[in-house]
């Protein structure tokens, strides 16, 4: 494994299937979207398990190749019918290994899912790790935002990964550089796309896939496995910290190296001073910082 020289500032991360495994979603998921063509766009039943891959292979998802189609999709409707109805608390649970791991990763992290805000969020909220996240980088926002530069519409077209388009558009929304970006997705489509828009990207279930990820883990715990470099990284950050502050009061430590599947003990929060070079040294504006030291959550965090 060659040891990778970049520098994260800011990380995606998807949701469904990456954060969480649960076969019965994506069936559940996947039934309501068949059941949603056939009562309320009226397709064919025999017609609609294919159609479902065609437009999932062509346009990224089956919605953006309805509406590819010129299919008149109303697209909350769309997303109270395939997903608000989930029985959520049956298939979700609390993830307190996730939400340590997450933690210990001291830059900006932001959701970026294919789904709505309203599905992330409750699944986020479910899983106790909303707070890990400075926002979600939805459906909603990713049209929101091409809206507004004129890439879409009257709510066409739909963007979604993998397109470019809408990697793009995340980038923008979490202010980051591809350079400085690391991505986590279990498409293999995905994880190529962001590979190709000069993202470091992960592919997080899946291994042997040769499609030119940067990393590949079985499980999202397998990060710190996968990528030491990312925690390595933390820890010169806070002994170049100690070094600029040159305090005798100075409590600064490196935070203790995750191991996967395990519980993580996170370094005691940095002084203030320690915490301003910290700032510094990954190029931070202390005016953007929220009260936890990170910076303020996007526009389209999800509510």
């Amino acid at each position: 494994m060659t040891v990778t020289k970049r520098v994260f500032k800011t990380v995606l991360v998807d949701l469904d299937d990456c954060c969480y495994r649960n076969e019965k979603v994506p069936e559940l998921v996947r039934e309501r979207i068949q059941e949603y063509m056939q009562k309320k766009l009226g397709l064919p039943h025999d017609q609609i398990q294919q159609l479902c891959l065609e437009m999932y292979t062509k346009h990224g998802t089956t919605m953006a190749g309805l509406v590819a189609e010129g299919h008149p999709i109303d697209y909350d409707d769309w997303h109270a019918h395939v997903h608000h109805s989930l029985p959520y608390t049956e298939l979700l649970h609390r993830d307190d290994r996730l939400r340590e791991m997450l933690n210990s990763i001291r830059l900006p992290k932001f959701i970026f899912t294919n789904a709505d805000r309203k599905h992330a969020q409750i699944c986020l909220d479910i899983m106790g790790i909303a707070d890990c996240f400075e926002g979600v980088i939805s459906f909603e926002s990713i049209m929101e935002h091409g809206a507004a530069k004129g890439i879409v519409q009257d709510g066409r077209p739909v963007l979604c990964k993998p397109q470019r388009q809408a990697i793009e558009l995340a980038l923008e929304q979490a202010h980051a550089d591809p350079e400085t970006t690391l991505y986590l997705d279990d498409s293999t489509r995905n994880v190529a796309a962001g590979h190709n828009a000069g993202i470091f990207s992960i592919l997080v279930g899946k291994t042997g896939a040769n499609i030119g990820a940067d990393r590949e883990v079985l499980d999202i715990l397998d990060l710190p496995t996968a990528l030491p470099e990312l925690w390595q990284q933390f820890e010169q950050t806070s002994l170049d910290a100690c070094q600029l502050c040159q305090s005798q009061a100075c409590t600064c430590a490196p935070p203790v190296h995750p191991q996967p599947r395990r519980s993580i003990h996170l370094s005691a929060r940095e002084p203030e001073t320690c915490r301003q070079a910290v700032e510094a040294e990954v190029d931070m504006d202390p005016q953007s910082m929220n009260s936890r030291g990170m910076p303020q959550a996007i526009a389209s965090n999800a509510s």
